[in-house]
């Protein structure tokens, strides 16, 4: 009985030594794999910071920065509403204020009244 426990032992621990060297020659491996893509975000971050670096001579004469809207509407002055273009007159704009007041109307008009 003693030597039936001691051959199971030692094939436990044998079986050990062999199947944990082929596991780690596996992880050496799926390393090698995900190198490349360890080497492209290591790439990238270097760009990153260079990139923080030498692209903030662009806004010089810039900061503080007190215009928060979006680049597409800064251009525009302060207060003026996307509809308003330049160039547009009072009476244009009463008739697109008119066209749009009729809409309303009517789709106030498609809805339940409320009980």
């Amino acid at each position: 009985m003693f030597r039936i426990a001691i051959f199971v032992l030692a094939g436990i621990g044998l079986g050990a030594l062999l199947f944990g060297g082929v596991g780690g020659v596996a992880a050496g491996v799926g390393f090698l794999a995900l190198f490349p893509l360890f080497l492209l975000l290591k790439i990238a971050f270097v760009a990153m910071i260079f990139g923080v670096f030498a692209g903030g001579r662009r806004y010089r004469g810039q900061w503080p920065v007190t215009d928060f809207r979006p680049p597409w509407r800064r251009g525009r002055g302060p207060g003026r509403e996307s509809s308003e273009v330049k160039g547009t007159s009072e009476t244009d704009r009463f008739e697109e204020w008119h066209r749009m007041a009729h809409a309303r109307e009517e789709v106030a008009g498609w809805a339940d009244e409320p009980e």
